[in-house]
C-alpha cells in the first residue's frame, strides 16, 4: 500500500551530505533558498516559492542553506 509523509523542515534539521531515498520526495521551499545537488541533477539555486520533485533512489543533497530555510516535504512510497 502506499503512504504519504508531510513535515515542515527548518535549515537547522538539514545536513549537507548525500541522500538515498527509496520513495518520492517532493519538497516546496516555504522561505529561505538553498542550492539543490546530486546525480543527474545540475545544481541549482531555489529560493521561497520554488518547489522540486526527486525520483526515488536518485542521490541528492541540499547545500549553502540560509539560515531562515524552510521547507515543506511531502514523501511517497513507491
Amino acid at each position: 500500500p502506499a503512504f504519504f509523509f508531510a513535515t515542515v523542515l527548518a535549515s537547522r534539521f538539514l545536513i549537507d551530505r548525500r541522500a538515498k531515498y527509496w520513495h518520492v520526495l517532493f519538497r516546496f521551499v516555504l522561505r529561505g533558498d538553498l542550492t539543490l545537488k546530486g546525480e543527474g541533477i545540475e545544481p541549482v539555486r531555489l529560493s521561497a516559492d520554488a518547489a522540486f520533485v526527486i525520483p526515488a533512489g536518485v542521490p541528492h543533497y541540499v547545500s549553502s542553506m540560509s539560515d531562515d530555510l524552510e521547507l515543506l516535504e511531502v514523501s511517497a512510497s513507491v
